[in-house]
């Protein structure tokens, strides 16, 4: 009433709206439950299946990403969406205080594939210090495969080339990331000329490590061979030169190899806007040419992360909505 008395009604009735909710919730927890037998279901029977299984090693420098590579996936995975700004480190207490792995965490990814199998992908998180490079050792003895994460900041550290002599001594298959890309775009502000001068260094000096130990042959990388990504796990973007071919080729004309494309995107070739041409030397001078890797990879990759982060997000909606992109994104409140 007036007076703020609450009155409660003994006779209360629910009505049948409120009956169809109840009815609606017990459904969607019988619901949950089944999913989750059946999740359970799988992963039991998939761990008999040893053929199936692939460790991945995730390794790098210290404060080079690794840890924040994995949340992401996480993230993106949707296995645990309860924070915004969830961050994956292990279950003891001291990295959390510490925000560093100080040892070899694992954790399991299922994927499933079109004729009904499942492969079950364990990522194992190890930390970043030479002091504890015993737990490093370890994992390159159980993994079958290694991602190493480089900062594009700092670059190739001495733990990298330990890393680079042990993956070359255990003969592993190795995928190098590049991390840390947004702090070369917002912090340093360095154009996207200076980037690619600046990934082709490291680049160059991790054949040239490959190169001293004799393994130049069985271990060159290059962002043409598919074995070098760029990443920036604070935006959750990630992409390869075979991702940026993909979306050229889909306005391709007469089935154009694409190939030819990987040398002509990151080779030292040039791009010469008025005429349209891509120079493999340029050799004249009075041609004012650009960078290939810059025109068609860096310079959109820059202008996509400043559109992103400085529009308002309805002006966002309304340019995917006006290219019919809207199908291809997940929105998230």
């Amino acid at each position: 009433d007036n007076l703020g008395n609450l009155y409660f009604n003994l006779d209360f009735t629910p009505d049948k709206s409120f009956e169809k909710n109840k009815e609606k919730n017990i459904l969607l927890e019988k619901k949950n439950n089944l999913y989750s037998e059946i999740f359970l279901f799988i992963f039991y029977k998939s761990l008999k299946n040893f053929q199936n299984h692939r460790n991945i090693l995730i390794c790098g420098g210290l404060q080079h990403g690794k840890s924040l590579f994995i949340s992401s996936l996480i993230y993106e995975i949707r296995i645990s969406l309860n924070s915004k700004n969830f961050f994956f480190i292990g279950s003891r207490r001291d990295e959390k205080i510490m925000q560093t792995t100080l040892k070899m965490n694992p954790i399991s990814f299922f994927y499933f594939e079109s004729n009904n199998t499942t492969c079950l992908f364990n990522l194992l998180d190890t930390p970043g210090h030479s002091n504890l490079s015993s737990e490093i050792e370890s994992g390159f003895r159980i993994s079958d495969g290694i991602v190493l994460l480089i900062d594009c900041i700092e670059g190739v550290n001495i733990l990298t080339k330990k890393l680079l002599n042990k993956i070359i001594f255990f003969k592993k298959i190795c995928f190098i990331i590049y991390s840390k890309l947004d702090k070369v775009i917002f912090e340093l502000k360095i154009p996207p000329e200076e980037t690619m001068k600046k990934l082709n260094y490291i680049t160059s000096k991790i054949n040239q490590i490959n190169l001293f130990l004799g393994y130049d042959m069985l271990l060159h990388y290059n962002p043409t061979k598919n074995n070098i990504g760029f990443l920036s796990s604070k935006y959750h973007t990630f992409f390869t030169i075979k991702s940026f071919i993909s979306l050229y080729s889909v306005k391709n004309i007469d089935n154009y190899n694409n190939k030819k494309l990987y040398s002509f995107f990151w080779n030292k070739s040039y791009f010469i806007p008025g005429e349209r041409l891509i120079l493999s030397n340029n050799n004249d001078n009075n041609n004012s040419g650009i960078y290939s890797s810059v025109v068609f990879i860096l310079s959109p990759f820059y202008k996509i992360i400043n559109f992103c982060l400085t529009e308002h997000p309805k002006q966002i909606y309304k340019f995917l909505k006006y290219k019919n992109l809207l199908s291809k994104f997940i929105f998230i409140d």
